[in-house]
């Protein structure tokens, strides 16, 4: 363990600690008036729905989403990114390039404690082709949650409101470049090289290299 991680570890500990210290000075309000403040910040919103991309219906999400839990434990108890896209008939979370699966991320002083949020064992997509300046990148939802303060009134612990960006899927996105402090996403030099190496032995005549066009965001959105 190195220094970095001591310090971690230490710092974890000590807000554990005052986190205990300052539950037992106070009383927890109770779940319900919890539950229907958090429900009022976000408009009654079902957290289980921010998952559902493809046809649903709020008398099934329940059923749905533990569907998409069933389908995805296999890609999560492996730890591990698929070398191909997956061949499976399932979820759409498991047949892009960068398939995703429900992950519980859990916080004490937070309402709600428990937050299901999406991720994936891939860092870099899952490509078939030369492209493969890739990355993961995560779509998140922001939503309201509650985070208990150091106030007390009356005994009972206060809950402020905070925001908190919910990971709900992952898309396969170019990396950056930046070129003259603009930031560009472009396609690798090598993909170019080799395509034009195919136009000149079809054609049989010389063929000019020229640089890749660069594409900014805008342009591309």
């Amino acid at each position: 363990m190195n220094y970095f991680d001591v310090v971690c570890y230490i710092s974890v500990l000590v807000s554990t600690y005052f986190n205990n210290v300052q539950s037992c000075n106070c009383t927890e309000p109770s779940q319900k008036d919890l539950e229907n403040r958090f429900n009022s910040i976000n408009d009654n919103l079902n957290m289980k729905s921010l998952f559902m991309y493809e046809g649903w219906e709020n008398s099934t999400l329940n059923k749905t989403f533990e569907e998409l839990l069933l389908q995805s434990t296999e890609y999560r108890n492996s730890g591990t990114c698929p070398k191909r896209h997956m061949k499976t008939s399932e979820s759409l979370s498991l047949r892009t390039s960068c398939p995703w699966f429900p992950h519980m991320d859990t916080m004490e002083t937070r309402y709600p404690k428990t937050i299901y949020v999406a991720k994936t064992h891939c860092k870099s997509c899952i490509t078939t082709d030369s492209l493969q300046n890739t990355y993961c990148k995560p779509l998140e939802r922001i939503i309201k949650v509650l985070i208990r303060s150091n106030d007390i009134v009356n005994g009972i612990c206060q809950y402020k409101e905070d925001k908190y960006n919910v990971p709900v899927a992952f898309v396969c996105t170019r990396i950056f470049e930046k070129v003259n402090d603009h930031e560009l996403t472009s396609i690798p030099l090598s993909f170019f090289r080799k395509t034009l190496l195919r136009q000149k032995i079809l054609s049989g005549r010389e063929t000019t290299t020229t640089l890749p066009i660069s594409v900014t965001q805008n342009q591309i959105g």
